[in-house]
């Protein structure tokens, strides 16, 4: 694969996250990313896209430049999704298409040697992602192409600094922590048909899920389980899920309890797409021995509040009981997916400079293929859990020893 200074990517899929999240992403990376082609299943959509990025100031003056395929061109020779994939000069792929739909399309871009970000979660099911994964590190990785999956919440700067905090000791050891998170889809967001007829597990809660436990495990990893002396991982989990909103079938609520490596330290997630208003919390609460984080998903719609409350100094004696100190953070909540693509662009450089080191690690870490398994599993095991009218789940065992450790 020859390399131009900057990356040239292709993105495939036109829907609304690619127009609102993927494009402007592309945009923001312009040092080191060249949008130079856009694939949909409609011409229609594709050229949609396209006009879509004549509106971005950094991509209007090279538009025309962009080339379109589609299942429908009126030159399918051409203008196909494999003559795309054919392009030597094309060095990467962003994939934003229906969960069904990736694990075939992912396959053909690895074999076709472009490095690939694609969507969350990585597949549908477990057993679709360890056969995706196993091909991956066995057929594609030696050659030096590099995956990662679009799961930017360990990306936000709000959950960044949640990590930090937890990581720099501010909340002492962590003993316990409890989410709640209350989403009422928008009819734009929940109005098509693979997601209010999903044909894969869960509905609403796989495809939104993975989200919340990839945050969850991103900010536990800054504490260190004192049983493995390694980062805190989840471990397993007990669920109740249900279905609230006959829109939003097979399931839209779980409510569990997670376990994790430490012992010691266990805690809640409920999720629901299904409840309706006005219950709109979007809160998650790390209870520490010297402080409470609490991080507000909903305080503001372009901004997430981190607030630290840590035990009170000790009083001076015979003076008054002093208050708990209290800190609040603001940090943008719009900022992630632009910061995802900047750390694939970052993993395809080092790779190009034969030094895979600290961008290639740090991004395996949150939104590698097998990090991604990770949420995929807590999902599924939430599942499995509701079906077993809540017996524990093992996430461990679900993934399997063999692809359990992110590397």
């Amino acid at each position: 694969m020859d390399h131009s200074p900057r990356i040239r990517i292709a993105l495939l899929g036109a829907g609304g996250f690619a127009t609102d999240a993927h494009l402007p992403a592309i945009a923001h990376n312009q040092d080191t990313l060249q949008l130079v082609a856009l694939y949909s299943r409609s011409l229609k959509s594709a050229t949609s896209l396209l006009d879509a990025a004549r509106r971005l100031p950094s991509l209007a003056s090279s538009a025309d430049s962009i080339s379109l395929y589609s299942d429908d061109h009126p030159d399918p020779q051409s203008h196909s999704l494999d003559a795309l994939l054919d392009r030597t000069d094309i060095d990467a792929v962003a994939l934003c298409l229906p969960i069904p739909a990736q694990p075939a399309i992912i396959r053909r871009c690895l074999s076709a040697n472009k490095h690939v970000l694609s969507e969350k979660p990585l597949a549908p099911s477990l057993a679709e992602a360890r056969a995706l994964v196993q091909e991956y590190e066995r057929d594609h990785a030696p050659r030096g192409v590099h995956w990662l999956v679009a799961e930017q919440f360990p990306y936000a700067p709000a959950w960044e600094k949640a990590r930090d905090l937890v990581r720099q000791g501010k909340l002492g050891t962590l003993v316990g922590f409890d989410a709640r998170v209350f989403i009422q889809p928008t009819l734009k967001a929940g109005a098509t048909n693979w997601r209010r007829v999903p044909d894969y597990q869960g509905g609403f809660l796989l495809d939104g899920g993975v989200h919340f436990f990839a945050a969850l495990r991103h900010v536990l990893s800054g504490s260190v389980s004192p049983s493995t002396s390694s980062p805190t991982e989840l471990t397993a989990l007990s669920a109740h899920v249900t279905q609230l909103d006959r829109a939003l079938p097979p399931a839209d609520t779980l409510r569990c309890l997670v376990s994790t490596s430490d012992p010691a330290l266990s805690g809640t997630l409920t999720l629901s797409f299904g409840t309706p208003p006005p219950s709109s919390a979007k809160v998650y609460t790390f209870t520490g021995t010297d402080g409470v984080l609490s991080v507000d998903l909903g305080a503001g719609p372009r901004t997430v509040l981190l607030t630290l409350v840590s035990r009170a100094p000790e009083a001076e004696p015979n003076g008054a009981p002093l208050p708990p100190r209290r800190v609040e953070i603001e940090l943008p909540a719009q900022t992630a997916v632009e910061r995802e693509f900047a750390a694939f662009a970052g993993v395809i450089l080092e790779g190009a400079r034969d030094s895979e080191g600290a961008a290639g690690s740090a991004a395996r870490v949150r939104s590698g293929p097998r990090a991604a398994m990770r949420d995929l599993a807590a999902v599924e095991g939430a599942l499995k859990s509701g079906e077993r009218e809540g017996d524990k789940v093992g996430l461990r065992e679900l993934v399997g020893d063999e692809w359990w450790e992110v590397k």
